[in-house]
């Protein structure tokens, strides 16, 4: 044949699993092995050219070589009727050897026969129409399989699938490339059948355009760019339309930005006043107090300084309202303070329920009483001294009394 092939199958013999190996060398040898599935025992034998045609001719049914292994392989993959596969023994081979259409060698003595028990033979039996031919081939029993051959069968099978895989993905790749080409080429096909209706839509055109009037051509494509001078028209107040809402929605979300701007920064000067405030506050009520009471004695202070009075009895009769009103402004202020010292001490009180005990120590507790009394003597102190340094103020202030 020329040629190295390899095969491998699973068969069937009267019901037991086996494999069948058949490798065809370059010089026309023939090697079959098979191996039991179940216990992995194995018969082998090599055939030359010569032997097979040979046995076909002794059958009286004459096959070449390349014919014979033909017949070997289609029997294997079972994809005729006409050949089949046996596997027989020794004494399964006696009882055909009287039928026609067998060929084989002649019986052996009764001596040899404990040899050939365990050699097999791969009967291939050729049917026609009316008659059977059989080839046997005798496999002598090898044993179990070599581990070193089984390695070796290994990596041969290996390296068959890895070079079935590689031409299997390049036949895929090309596969790939003619599906990609067949459709590029039924793309092209269409957009020249389109072109060429195209053409012909052109050439009626133009031979109707050559028959017909010019001047109602004419009018037909003044019509046309009639319709598409107004289809721009629409579509720019479209485009105009669509701007002005645009810049209308911009106008109204620059100035609900400058709202938010201008209410974060009165937010931000809310809260550091309360910061403010609430470090007032931290610092304790007697500093609250104090400050409150020299901001109080500076604006009063603020108050009495005047321009120097002209004359005496002016100074008298303009005096005598203000020192009414200073006084009954004292009485308030003084209710006042008292009202503030009061709101105060609550709220000093509620704040020192719930402030954590200091490590350093407890503070005194704050007398409200005692607080209001130290103020109605700063104030008479501070009077006292302010009349002493202003005679006219202080008999203004005595007269005042005297009316009351």
């Amino acid at each position: 044949m020329g040629e190295e092939t390899s095969m491998v199958a699973s068969y069937s013999f009267r019901g037991a699993e086996f494999t069948v190996t058949m490798n065809v060398t370059e010089g026309d040898q023939l090697a079959v092995e098979v191996q039991d599935k179940l216990t992995a025992d194995q018969w082998a034998g090599t055939f030359s050219n010569s032997y097979l045609e040979d046995l076909t001719h002794k059958t009286g049914n004459y096959k070449s070589f390349p014919i014979f292994v033909n017949m070997l392989e289609s029997a294997l993959t079972q994809t005729c009727d006409s050949v089949t596969l046996d596997l027989l023994t020794y004494t399964d081979l006696e009882t055909l050897r009287g039928k026609k259409g067998f060929a084989g060698t002649k019986p052996l003595p009764a001596s040899h026969v404990g040899v050939l028990t365990t050699k097999r033979y791969l009967i291939l039996t050729y049917t026609v129409e009316f008659d059977r031919i059989h080839y046997p081939l005798p496999l002598p029993y090898v044993g179990k399989p070599d581990p070193v051959v089984l390695q070796e069968t290994i990596r041969r099978l290996n390296e068959q699938i890895g070079r079935l895989t590689t031409q299997g993905n390049q036949d895929h790749n090309k596969s790939s490339e003619h599906r990609k080409l067949r459709k590029a080429y039924s793309t092209l096909l269409k957009e020249k059948e389109q072109i060429e209706q195209d053409f012909l839509q052109f050439r009626r055109d133009l031979d109707s355009t050559a028959k017909g009037n010019p001047a109602k051509e004419i009018r037909v494509l003044k019509q046309v760019v009639k319709n598409l001078e107004q289809e721009l028209l629409k579509e720019r107040s479209r485009h105009q339309r669509s701007a002005n809402k645009k810049s209308q929605a911009y106008k109204e979300l620059q100035e609900e930005l400058e709202e938010l701007r201008a209410t974060e920064r009165n937010l931000r000067v809310r809260v550091k006043s309360l910061t403010n405030e609430l470090a007032v506050y931290k610092r304790g009520p007697r500093e609250r107090s104090t400050s409150r009471d020299r901001f109080r004695d500076r604006s009063l202070s603020r108050d009495r300084s005047g321009p120097a009075p002209n004359s005496r009895s002016r100074d008298r009769l303009r005096d005598r309202p203000l020192s009414r009103e200073r006084s009954l402004s004292r009485d308030r202020s003084g209710q006042a303070i008292r009202s503030r010292s009061n709101s105060r001490e609550r709220s000093y009180r509620s704040y020192s329920d719930i402030k954590t005990p200091s490590p350093i120590g407890s503070r005194p507790r704050f007398d409200p009483t005692a607080y209001v009394k130290r103020q109605n003597q700063k104030k008479q102190q501070s009077s006292e001294k302010k009349e002493k340094g202003d005679p006219v103020h202080g008999e203004n202030r005595r007269h005042a009394c005297r009316e009351r």
